[in-house]
């Protein structure tokens, strides 16, 4: 698991994360097909989801959010299959960080998973229907969304309305594209290319990348003065029972670390 997280981080193949990322945390060669067959395993996936929740509850009470950006994405696989990936994000006084995710071609099923809020959340006319507008509703949002020609019907159509016409509001939308901000740091950071050919594979490794985004955002919102990260603030929402926990705890000590070094060599310089 370390050696996954260290590779995403870090941009390697499998190829060089058997040697390069393997020496650097095992101390010894750790084989390329060891590390697929872990990509594979259904337990990281959904080890990951838990801690990226654990994180983003911590992001929410840590900067707080002013709106929330809905907005999605196409991916490619090595055999060209697509990925859909929709990202709810948390916008505050320039701060963007990733409130939750799913992978899903349908918008209806995407809203039925974003985590709940508050306030006003912003996305473009692909997500103006019945059903996506009830369930943005029901999570708690004011619907702010472009409407379409021809226009949804039902109540989180009336409300989304109502608020539309209010042209104070659309002077607030404008901000919407700051969502494409998150898919263009990730473009920038990773690159924009998946060398994966399965399908599981290739959302486990967005999953890692959405992780270690919000990693960075984290260390840098609770840096303190004296360049000191607050490890313990993390580890005491650590309550993921199982298998991968020291694993997943010694993952995170260890891209704290590079993150905290990256970060502060920037600042000396």
């Amino acid at each position: 698991m370390l050696i996954l997280l260290s590779k995403e981080y870090l941009g390697h193949s499998l190829r060089v994360a058997e040697h390069v990322d393997a020496d650097l945390i095992s101390r010894r060669r750790v084989p390329k097909s060891t590390l697929n067959y872990w990509e594979q395993k259904p337990g990281i996936r959904k080890a990951i989801k838990t801690i990226f929740s654990l994180l983003s509850e911590k992001l929410e009470k840590l900067i707080g959010y002013e709106i929330s950006v809905l907005d999605s994405t196409k991916l490619t696989s090595w055999l060209k299959e697509l990925v859909e990936m929709h990202a709810l994000l948390r916008y505050k006084s320039g701060v963007l960080y990733l409130a939750s995710y799913c992978f899903t071609s349908s918008q209806s099923l995407a809203t039925e998973k974003i985590r709940e809020g508050s306030d006003f959340l912003l996305a473009d006319r692909w997500y103006d229907d019945k059903k996506v507008l009830y369930n943005v509703v029901e999570r708690g949002y004011k619907p702010l969304i472009r409407p379409r020609g021809y226009g949804a019907r039902g109540y989180g159509a009336k409300l989304r309305d109502d608020l539309w016409r209010d042209f104070r509001l659309r002077r607030l939308y404008k901000l919407r594209g700051v969502g494409e901000g998150f898919f263009g740091a990730l473009a920038l950071w990773f690159g924009q290319r998946l060398t994966a050919k399965k399908l599981e594979v290739v959302k486990l490794r967005l999953a890692m990348r959405c992780l270690l985004y919000n990693l960075r955002i984290w260390i840098r919102c609770s840096r303190l003065g004296n360049e000191i990260f607050e490890v313990r603030i993390l580890v005491n929402y650590w309550t993921l029972p199982g298998s991968y926990i020291n694993s997943l705890l010694a993952s995170f000590y260890f891209i704290l670390r590079l993150e905290a070094d990256r970060v502060i060599s920037y600042h000396r310089h």
